[in-house]
């Protein structure tokens, strides 16, 4: 069905405006804050964009290996996100914005775009404008978009998820190769956006295919479906394989895993998905207190619902079988659901294990670990105590059997292709019911009625998914930074406690002081870090210190300690007092900066 560009205008301009109103005050100050509240990712995104451009334009080396990270061994960027799609696309905005805007700038953009981009899936599945637009609403401003917004740049981009569908969608009508080789590069953008994108949908492509062929199948249809696959797969591989290889050179290091136990704790709830939007103004602050483990400090990773309004759209649309929906969206979201629990049963982050008798506890428990050992992953089974049975599920097999998939540590993130296919069955529930209840006469354009009933339902989600004014941070050195950038040598730095030490904005003041840092971040360094070092848990004893003075072969120079990480009063800055080795050689903006010897 055609619609006018003023039409499709008009409806960009309202994401857009969203957009604006739901990150907001962000587009007051672009080129010097981020979305908070946490210090963390965020930064870290924002140096990871900045150091791309850097390496490539004013140092002429490859970005993939950083000398100046975890010093003087060195960093290579696939031990986390490289996020091509935003450091190497994003190096004209970059250069002309600063990296600190353009980060935000992606944060606005993929934000308008993905609620755009959904529109347009679900316009063209039912020929319904509103439907599209609620849809849209649903799919940008959920609580799991919302939550990334403040810090995983790489999953906030959405919107390539969308497209690809669509341009899925298109193929299987119109058997036309541009639809397939299209398909392809938002299958590359959505992976080079995030690699747990490409994984999840490299799994659950092929799933949504089956489902939507099913029955349907015949033998000439043979030809056509093996060119779209090839057209599909080529235009991905070359966009893709690239980045990928530095991947293998880790995984080749068996460098490149998650520990059974935090894939687990990192895996979505049941929970998760029942709780009301746990941001919002009214009651967010009562349900983490009542219904979260967590005690009013939720980490966003846990932020997987659809929202309410969403679900009972969506149960409309398929009581009323509405246009637009068919068997491959119901096989999507059973399976996005079902993989987002992770590899076994969980409710509150804990493993649920049920109680058995002994014999039978230990044969079954015995089965898992023998074949955790002898999997891809090589790992022992050790989510159940004695006498007690876990509840396995197929991310389990998945993790143990498809190569890779021992590095996916936060299997919750698939809650995003579910709720795209929630988004779209609550789109359908909305065509149906303006059709059958608000305006039943087939009319040949939308009357104002319609219109206001989709504002209202707009209205309800955009309330039921409010997470009221963003809070913003600066991002810009700290005094500390100055201070470090006017030395006249070259040091090698780190700041503790360990868990200070292994976050992003460690890396993001590389930008602002030029020095050297002993530490760094990314999804598997941490992990190796602290298997490497485990002495500097214990700061300041001699174990530590023997580290740090003896760190490759040069020593460690200066030591970082912040006063919020120890006020005063805190027992270790007595413990460092009576260390003989550390020396205070500065004080600035409430950090130490001390000297080892």
């Amino acid at each position: 069905m055609k619609r006018s560009a003023r039409e499709t205008g008009l409806v960009a301009l309202l994401y857009v405006v969203l957009a604006v109103a739901m990150t907001w005050p962000l587009v007051l100050h672009l080129g010097d804050q981020v979305i908070g509240p946490f210090v963390g990712d965020n930064l870290e995104y924002v140096w990871k964009i900045w150091w791309v451009k850097h390496a490539l334009l004013d140092l002429g080396r490859s970005p993939l290996h950083v000398p100046e990270v975890y010093a003087p061994y060195g960093y290579p960027l696939a031990y986390g996100e490289i996020t091509p799609a935003h450091t190497y696309l994003g190096i004209p905005l970059t250069v002309l914005f600063g990296p600190v805007a353009t980060y935000n700038l992606f944060i606005l953009a993929s934000t308008a775009l993905s609620g755009f981009c959904a529109y347009l899936l679900v316009r063209e599945g039912t020929g319904s404008a509103p439907a599209g637009i609620v849809s849209g609403v649903v799919y940008a401003f959920c609580p799991y978009r919302m939550a990334r917004i403040a810090g995983n740049l790489p999953l906030v981009d959405t919107q390539w998820i969308a497209l690809l569908y669509l341009y899925l969608e298109r193929y299987l009508r119109r058997r036309r190769g541009r639809d397939a080789a299209l398909a392809g590069l938002w299958f590359a953008l959505s992976a080079l956006s995030s690699w747990y994108y490409g994984a999840m949908l490299a799994l659950l492509v092929p799933v949504y295919l089956v489902a939507r062929l099913w029955r349907r199948w015949r033998r000439e249809d043979w030809g056509p479906w093996l060119r779209g696959a090839a057209l599909f797969a080529g235009v991905s591989a070359v966009l893709v394989v690239p980045f990928l290889l530095p991947y293998r050179a880790v995984q080749r290091a068996g460098e490149a895993s998650v520990p059974l136990e935090q894939a687990a704790f990192w895996s979505g709830g049941l929970d998760d998905y029942l709780v009301p939007n746990p941001r919002h103004p009214l009651w967010g602050d009562w349900v983490q207190r009542h219904l979260t483990p967590f005690d009013g400090q939720l980490p966003y990773e846990f932020l997987l619902g659809w929202g309410w309004i969403p679900s009972l759209l969506a149960l409309y649309a398929w009581r009323r079988k509405g246009q637009g929906l068919h068997r491959g969206w119901g096989w999507l979201i059973g399976a996005a659901f079902l993989l987002s629990l992770g590899p076994v049963v969980t409710l509150f982050r804990r493993v649920i294990a049920l109680p058995a008798p002994e014999a039978w506890a230990a044969a079954w428990n015995g089965a898992l670990d023998w074949l955790g050992r002898h999997s891809l992953a090589g790992e022992p089974f050790s989510l159940a105590a004695e006498g007690r049975i876990a509840l396995p599920l197929p991310a389990l097999l998945l993790r143990w059997t498809v190569p890779g998939l021992a590095g996916m540590r936060s299997w919750g993130r698939f809650a995003i292709l579910a709720t795209l296919g929630i988004a779209v069955a609550a789109g359908a529930g909305t065509a149906v019911f303006l059709r059958e209840e608000v305006e039943p006469r087939p009319t040949g354009r939308p009357r104002p009625r319609r219109w206001a009933v989709t504002g209202l339902l707009v209205g309800w989600v955009l309330f039921e998914f409010y997470t009221g004014p963003q809070e913003l941070i600066a991002a810009g050195p700290r005094p500390v930074d100055v201070w470090l950038s006017e030395l006249e040598e070259q040091v090698t730095l780190i700041q503790l406690p360990v868990d200070r030490a292994l976050s992003g904005p460690q890396m993001y003041y590389t930008m602002h002081h030029g020095q050297r840092i002993a530490s760094g971040y990314g999804t598997y360094f941490p992990i190796l870090f602290e298997e490497w070092y485990p002495e500097l848990r214990d700061f300041p004893s001699d174990a530590s210190i023997e580290v740090l003075a003896g760190w490759g072969g040069e020593g460690i120079n200066l030591v970082l300690i912040d006063e919020e990480d120890a006020p005063a009063g805190d027992p270790l800055w007595e413990a460092i007092a009576g260390q003989g080795r550390l020396e205070l050689a500065h004080e600035v903006g409430g950090i130490a900066v001390y000297q080892v010897r």
